[in-house]
C-alpha cells in the first residue's frame, strides 16, 4: 500500500518567490510540464513567474512557451520573455529535431508571441527583469543549456550580484554538456555545439559568489505526464497536448519539474536532501561534485526510497486549476470522508457537488458554513473536476488513494 503523499506547498519563508525560468523548449516535454507546473505553483501563490528565456537557437521555441503562459491566463506580454539569439541549435536539422510539439502546439494554442523575432535577445531580457526586482528577490530555474545565461552573465554580472538569490540547474551531461556531446564538437541530437561549448563552466565560475547556486539531478526516476490520459484523463491545453504528442500518450522523466519545484519550494521538498559542497565543471560540461561541509555549493537528491511518491509534480503538472487558488493548500493523493480524516457535506453524504472548475468549486467551500477543504478528482477530460466539500479534517487519517486530492482552506 502506498504512503500519502501529503507534501505541504509552501517555501521556507512566507515571501512570493520571483521566478525565471531559463528553458530549452523543443527537444524533450519536461520543459512544458515545469512551465505548466510553475503557472499552477503561481495560482496557489507561492511565486511570480517573472519571465521565461529559450536558451537554443530554436526559433519557434519561445512561441510554445507563450502558448502555455497565454493558457493560464499569463502570455502575450513580449517584455516577460527573451529568446537566445546564438549559433547553438539554429541549423535547419537541430530545428527540426526541437520541433516535436511546439509548433503544433502554437497552431492550436495561437498567441501573440509566434518566435524569437517577437521577443528580445536573452541578454537584453534578463537585464530587464533583474532590473525590475527587488534586491535578492530572484530565484531562476535553469532547465536547459546554460547559453542563455552565459550572454547574461556576461552582459549584467552586476544584477545578478544584486538581484539573484538562487540558481537551481537541471544539470547532467545534455544541459551541460551540450546535447550530450561529450565533449566533442557535435551533439547527436543537436548538431554543431557552436555557441554552446563551455557555457556550463563559464556560468558556474563567474556567477557571483552572492547567488546560491544548487546542482539538481533528481528527475531520472519520477514520471510525470500519466495523470493527462490515464483513467480520469484529468487536465486539458497545450502541456497535456506536448506530453501525449511526445510521449504517444506514455509518461517522462520529471528532471525540470524537480528542478522548478526546488526552485519555489525549497530543497528539502519532495522527500530530498541537498549536499554541501563544491562543483568543478570543466569545458565539456563534465561536473565533479566533491562533499565539503564549508563548499560554496548545494547537490540535491530525491531519496529513491520515495521516486514512486512524488506523484505532486505529476498532479501539479495536470492540475485543472488556472484561477486564484492561494487561500488553499493542496494535497495529493489524499481521499478525506466519513469515518476517514473528514466529514461529508455533500447530500447524500458520498454525492458530489457536480462537475465543475476546481477555481468554482473553491468557490463554492468558501460559501459553505463549516466547510474547511474540498476533495476533486478530474471529471472527463476538459479540465473540470468533481467537487466534494469535507468539514473536520484531519490529513493523517485520509487515505491515500491517487484519483483524488484534497485542498485545504489555509489556517
Amino acid at each position: 500500500m502506498r504512503t500519502a503523499l501529503l507534501l505541504v506547498l509552501a517555501t521556507a519563508t512566507d515571501a512570493v518567490v520571483e521566478l525565471i525560468i531559463d528553458t530549452d523548449l523543443g527537444f524533450d516535454v519536461d520543459d512544458a510540464g515545469a512551465i505548466a507546473v510553475a503557472n499552477h505553483l503561481q495560482d496557489l501563490g507561492l511565486c511570480e513567474l517573472r519571465g521565461v528565456v529559450h536558451n537554443t537557437g530554436f526559433v519557434e521555441g519561445i512561441g510554445a512557451v507563450d502558448s502555455i503562459m497565454n493558457y493560464y491566463g499569463r502570455g502575450n506580454d513580449t517584455r516577460a520573455y527573451g529568446a537566445y539569439r546564438g549559433a547553438w541549435a539554429s541549423s535547419d536539422d537541430a530545428q527540426a529535431a526541437q520541433d516535436r510539439y511546439a509548433s503544433a502546439m502554437s497552431e492550436r494554442w495561437p498567441s501573440r508571441v509566434a518566435g524569437a523575432g517577437d521577443v528580445d535577445c536573452a541578454a537584453d531580457a534578463y537585464g530587464r527583469l533583474l532590473a525590475a526586482s527587488a534586491n535578492g528577490s530572484v530565484v531562476i530555474a535553469s532547465i536547459g543549456e546554460p547559453t542563455a545565461l552565459r550572454d547574461a552573465l556576461d552582459a549584467h554580472a552586476d544584477l545578478f550580484a544584486a538581484k539573484v538569490a538562487r540558481i537551481v540547474y537541471m544539470d547532467l551531461g545534455y544541459n551541460f554538456g551540450c546535447g550530450d556531446a561529450a565533449g566533442s564538437d557535435w551533439s547527436p541530437w543537436l548538431g554543431s555545439t557552436d555557441g554552446c561549448a563551455g557555457a556550463a563552466a563559464y556560468v558556474v565560475d563567474h556567477m557571483p559568489a552572492s547567488v546560491q547556486q544548487v546542482f539538481s539531478p533528481a528527475g531520472e526516476d519520477v514520471l510525470t505526464g500519466s495523470r493527462f490520459h490515464d483513467g480520469d484523463g484529468c487536465g486539458a491545453g497545450p502541456a497535456k497536448f506536448a506530453y501525449e504528442t511526445w510521449t504517444n500518450y506514455g509518461s517522462r522523466p520529471s528532471w525540470d519539474l524537480v528542478a522548478t519545484y526546488y526552485a519555489v519550494a525549497g530543497l528539502e521538498s519532495l522527500h530530498s536532501t541537498a549536499t554541501r559542497g563544491s562543483n568543478a565543471v570543466d569545458a565539456a560540461g563534465d561536473e565533479h561534485f566533491v562533499a565539503d561541509a564549508a563548499g560554496p555549493h548545494l547537490r540535491v537528491d530525491i531519496d529513491p526510497a520515495h521516486n514512486g511518491d512524488v506523484r505532486l509534480l505529476d498532479e501539479l503538472c495536470a492540475a485543472p486549476c488556472r484561477g486564484d487558488c492561494a487561500g488553499y493548500e493542496y494535497r495529493a493523493m489524499a481521499n478525506c470522508y466519513d469515518g476517514h480524516g473528514a466529514r461529508n457535506l455533500e447530500s447524500p453524504p458520498d454525492a458530489s457537488a457536480g462537475a465543475m472548475t476546481l477555481a468554482a468549486c473553491l468557490a463554492l467551500c468558501d460559501a459553505t458554513p463549516a466547510c474547511g477543504a474540498v476533495g476533486v478528482r478530474a471529471s472527463g477530460d476538459g479540465g473540470l473536476v468533481d467537487c466534494y466539500r469535507k468539514a473536520d479534517v484531519d490529513l493523517g487519517a485520509c487515505d491515500a488513494y491517487s484519483p483524488f486530492a484534497t485542498w485545504t482552506k489555509r489556517a
